[in-house]
């Protein structure tokens, strides 16, 4: 009995072959995750987070704004900012307010503008509105809601925000996070025009320097 002998270099050559398909395979568009298209709302969330976690002039964003328009397929993100703060060693430091805005549409251009406090006015009157702005109640199931209202506001858009500075009930700050999302809250509608109404003059393309 003959054993039949094979070349040498035919396993390698499979073992290449399976490489090459794999590595294909790996990149072709079907086995990539598909990047989600400007001013879905995939997108916007995904611009949401990264706003969460993007910094300015050296600074930590306190509070987000997104405004998902999925129906036009546009998308804004702001986040807020602040820097020079008051401390011991200069108690008599006002705070200048900054800002960051992404937009995205999936036809027209995307972009990122800025607002610096020190040439906006106008952002103190936004922080002011923010200042009173009410957190929603929970609807425990179950239980009737502490207040009966029949405005529902519904303009197609969806709305998110989130911030880390809360007051505890004696008005010391507390380090929770808040974060929800919304279509047809009037009070998170409202902020959202009330704040984003007034610095709309203040955007420009020059990000603000470091303090």
């Amino acid at each position: 009995m003959h054993a039949q002998m094979q070349p040498v270099g035919e396993p390698i050559m499979r073992s290449w072959n399976i490489i090459a398909i794999a590595v294909a395979l790996a990149v072709s568009p079907v086995a990539q995750a598909q990047k989600p298209e400007p001013g879905t709302r995939e997108s916007c969330m995904n611009r949401f987070q990264e706003a969460i976690a993007s910094p300015l002039a050296s600074a930590k964003p306190f509070l987000v704004l997104a405004i998902d328009g999925s129906i036009t397929y546009d998308c804004e993100v702001v986040a807020f900012y602040v820097t020079n703060m008051p401390n011991r060693d200069a108690p008599d430091r006002a705070p200048i307010y900054m800002a960051k805005r992404w937009y995205e549409h999936l036809v027209r251009p995307s972009g990122i503008t800025y607002i610096d406090g020190a040439a906006c006015e106008q952002i103190k009157q936004a922080m002011w509105t923010l200042s009173h702005f009410e957190l929603p109640s929970i609807d425990v199931p179950g239980l009737a809601p502490r207040r009966q209202s029949m405005v529902i506001t519904v303009d197609g858009a969806y709305y998110s925000f989130w911030t880390n500075r809360l007051q505890n009930g004696d008005g010391r700050p507390d380090t929770a996070e808040v974060s929800f999302d919304a279509s047809n809250n009037a009070a998170l509608i409202e902020l959202n025009k009330k704040m984003l109404g007034p610095i709309k003059p203040c955007w420009t393309d020059t990000e603000p320097a470091p303090r």
